[in-house]
């Protein structure tokens, strides 16, 4: 095995299926996390025209909350982005 070999080993983990699959399931996640969202709004705004103001405040945390844990995922999304492109750049040099 020659550094060439070696080097593509410590990228690939960053470029290869495992990373792949867990950029797909960060996706999958936003996607879940926007869909039950949208049905907390619809919830939100049938106890606004009941008048549940504790209701409505529950469910309004509860937005705030989904709408944190998508900036999160972002975050993380993009440290892991930023690790691979060091991790190629590394390998490049």
């Amino acid at each position: 095995m020659d550094l060439a070999e070696i080097a593509q080993l410590s990228v690939d983990p960053l470029s290869g299926p495992l990373f792949l699959a867990i950029q797909n399931s960060a996706f999958c996640l936003f996607v879940a996390i926007k869909r039950e969202e949208a049905k907390v709004q619809r919830s939100l705004k049938d106890a606004a025209k009941k008048g549940n103001k504790d209701v409505c405040r529950i469910l309004a945390k509860e937005i705030v909350q989904s709408r944190k844990a998508v900036n999160r995922l972002h975050a993380a999304k993009a440290n892991m982005n930023s690790v691979s492109m060091q991790m190629k750049n590394q390998a490049s040099k």
